[in-house]
């Protein structure tokens, strides 16, 4: 893989970007995991970093080994290439990831968490409080796995320290300068996640897994985009990355509390609709998404039928890539 950052794809009308006197702390994102199945080397895993600061956040934990390495080997976690007594998985465990954020306990977004545990150092772990009573019933309950938490089945190891996200309000994240705004999701019989991740006065978004309102029968996500809509036309929100995990045509009885490129036109334009301004596709259209979690079919990933049928919808504002497993994005507009 190339190490140049991966091109953007712009499906909307090339407007003059306006520039703004905030100064700019852009993040880094790298997926150390973004399919959404089949390859076990390639689960869903996220590491953010603000440009000031030198701790990452890891959002869910599908895949960390493979995806660190990966990483690394594409020259996207320099601290770490520049240890010179560890590898560069050991040195992210101890001193890179400052705390994990779980969406929710579906195993293509904890198996790594599990399986790197024994070698882990001290963390927190923030999720809903659904996410973290899984973890500690069904996961580190010293039957499928030892407690390496601080709760739940005794002996408790204590490694990781649960946290509980109320939902409510920003709550600082231990260890490190970014702050945390947990949202519920509707994802088929269970409650998902996302998280509003705040550094000074930038913003990403980050979606778990998520089905559509109209499908869900809920309003999560349009609760979601009248709470981050304001963030957007005053350009502090940097990037959101959201799933769309099988390409059209999908039966809703086949969706499992997922998205296709449809379902997230309409939800794209939902959110269009929440900026409430004339500029809203000018405004819209300063934000990265990351579109994610592609599904395999017959083995199959539909990364290039979702990227086509998402730029054939010309959704308006809406600029997009597809996530590409150890590359390293960046909204490079928030440098000017």
């Amino acid at each position: 893989m190339s190490l140049k950052i991966k091109h953007i794809f712009l499906i909307f009308p090339i407007f003059l970007l306006l520039s703004f006197n905030t100064t700019a702390q852009v993040f880094d994102i790298i997926p150390l995991g973004c399919s959404g199945g089949i390859n076990d080397d390639n689960l869903s895993a996220w590491l953010v970093k603000a440009s000031g600061s030198n701790r990452y956040l890891c959002l869910d934990a599908g895949t960390l080994s493979h995806g660190i390495k990966l990483a690394a080997n594409n020259g996207h976690l320099p601290e770490a290439i520049a240890a010179d007594t560890v590898t560069p998985l050991v040195w992210m465990l101890r001193y890179g990831i400052g705390a994990y954020l779980i969406s929710h306990a579906h195993f293509d977004h904890i198996a790594g968490l599990v399986t790197i545990s024994p070698d882990d150092t001290p963390k927190s772990i923030y999720s809903s409080h659904s996410t973290a009573t899984i973890l500690t019933q069904h996961v580190f309950n010293n039957a499928v796995w030892a407690n390496f938490t601080d709760q739940g089945q005794p002996p408790r190891i204590g490694r990781y320290q649960l946290k509980e996200l109320t939902g409510d309000q920003f709550e600082p994240i231990e260890g490190t300068q970014y702050k945390v705004m947990y949202f519920p999701l509707s994802h088929a019989n269970i409650r998902s996640s996302a998280f509003l991740i705040k550094y000074t006065d930038r913003y990403i978004l980050y979606l778990g897994d998520t089905g559509a309102d109209e499908v869900e029968k809920g309003q999560n996500l349009q609760n979601l985009w009248l709470k981050i809509a304001p963030l957007i036309s005053n350009q502090q929100l940097e990037a959101i990355i959201i799933e769309a995990s099988y390409p059209d045509p999908r039966p809703d009885a086949l969706l499992f509390g997922h998205l296709t490129p449809s379902l997230l036109k309409k939800e794209i334009e939902k959110l269009r609709s929440a900026i409430g301004s004339n500029d809203a596709v000018q405004i819209l259209s300063k934000v990265l998404f990351i579109i994610t979690h592609v599904k395999p079919v017959g083995g199959n990933l539909n990364t290039e039928i979702i990227k086509k049928q998402l730029e054939e919808y010309d959704i308006r504002g809406f600029r997009f890539i597809m996530a590409e497993q150890g590359a390293l994005y960046r909204n490079d507009y928030f440098k000017k």
